[in-house]
């Protein structure tokens, strides 16, 4: 299954990335300040984790790779010193991706040996990815044994594997209505916010009524009009709505319909906590955590926020404690903290990524190999920065009364 996988990505002076070794795992975060390199990071294992892209690039090599970084908006990110590593698991099966300015090596791996022949390769791929829905190993077979299975549209859903959820989810919205227009235009857009945009349109065809419960409001679609009903039955056009509600919507909405109708078996989700308070984030957190991790499927997340970094925490504590439990007091911890939102530490991977921290490291991860949890250096350093300012002031206060009481 999915969470089986082993998977290892090495990056290099690519583009803010100056050099990450990182284990991607079942639920995966990255943490960190605007423009260090989160989104690259994210990007890499959206194409690396879905395995139409994967095939392409082990079977097409430099070709299907230029055009991928393409789609992705991430070619003007390689340098002549670029070295992007990547290799999977799965089994028996083994999957490696070795690419350089001067260098581009692919191979897939049977027992040891190497598989060559371009259908060979692509079913060996398609055979490590999990499906979740009863008919879906039965529609894949039935295409491969027609013609093959290489580039037939008919399949072509069933092997995308990795949903990039962007944070432009705000235009990704306006812009459903417009998507035969986007279409024919597609070749200025790029492809993953493309998708998106597609997905995001399906979903809302899907899921005409709608139960936001984590936003307190329905959604509901009819014909071309969309909008949310809030408090006691106020009927609110969606383009309306507070910026919180126009940017997790598309997400609840597109995680939903993932999950229940395609075949992802990875959602990696650019900062969800867009636009929320606080208790909200940790709340979108939760939904995420239930609808992927608790559901076998990988979660990559990039955020901001230290709040969910806290909530993390907790989920992290909960999943540790409850081995070996008492019956009793396991169904106290149910009590305090429901079962849906605890994590496993081995199957989590969460990093800081910044150029200062840790005496210069670029990429640190943050999962303390004793105890399974956060480093509790790193989050008392975010209280510390976020109190540091009142402490200064508190401070400056107190001189300031003493030089008033020896003055008087």
């Amino acid at each position: 299954m999915e969470n089986n996988n082993k998977r290892k990505l090495y990056v290099e002076s690519f583009g803010p990335v100056s050099e990450a070794e990182i284990e991607i795992r079942q639920f995966n975060l990255f943490i960190g300040e605007q423009s260090v390199g989160k989104s690259t990071i994210a990007k890499l294992i959206t194409i690396f984790t879905d395995y139409f892209t994967l095939w392409a690039v082990v079977a097409q090599k430099r070709k299907a790779w230029n055009k991928v970084l393409d789609s992705y908006d991430l070619k003007a990110y390689e340098r002549e010193n670029t070295i992007i590593n990547y290799e999977e698991q799965c089994g028996e099966t083994q999957i490696n991706v070795n690419i350089g300015a001067s260098i581009f090596e692919t191979s897939v791996l049977k027992n040891g040996n190497p598989i060559t022949e371009e259908s060979e390769v692509f079913a060996n791929i398609v055979a490590t990815k999990p499906f979740f829905h009863p008919d879906s190993n039965e529609k894949l077979s039935a295409v491969l044994n027609k013609d093959g299975g290489i580039m037939n549209p008919s399949f072509f859903n069933l092997i995308r594997n990795s949903l990039y959820i962007p944070a432009e989810r705000i235009v990704g919205a306006q812009l459903t209505k417009l998507l035969p227009i986007i279409n024919m235009a597609k070749e200025q857009i790029p492809n993953n916010l493309l998708r998106f945009i597609s997905e995001l349109s399906n979903s809302k065809e899907t899921y005409k009524t709608y139960d936001a419960g984590i936003l307190n409001l329905m959604y509901k679609k009819q014909s071309e009009d969309e909008y949310v009903i809030v408090g006691e039955n106020k009927k609110l056009p969606l383009k309306l709505a507070s910026s919180g509600i126009q940017s997790t919507l598309p997400l609840l909405l597109v995680t939903k319909y993932g999950v229940e109708e395609r075949e992802y078996a990875s959602f990696v989700v650019e900062e969800p906590e867009c636009n929320l308070f606080p208790a909200k984030q940790v709340e979108v957190l939760q939904f995420l955590i239930n609808q992927t991790y608790a559901q076998n499927r990988m979660l990559t997340i990039t955020t901001h926020s230290p709040y969910l970094l806290s909530a993390l925490n907790n989920y992290l504590y909960a999943g540790v404690i409850s081995k070996g439990m008492d019956k009793e007091k396991y169904e106290d911890l149910r009590g305090i903290l429901s079962d849906d939102f605890w994590l496993d530490t081995k199957k989590c991977a969460i990093y800081s990524l910044g150029v200062d921290i840790n005496k210069g490291k670029y990429c640190v991860s943050l999962l303390d190999a004793e105890t399974g949890l956060i480093d509790y250096n790193y989050l008392d350093g975010v209280s510390l920065k976020m109190g540091e300012k009142f402490s200064q002031l508190n401070n400056l206060y107190i001189q300031n009364e003493r030089s008033k009481r020896k003055k008087s």
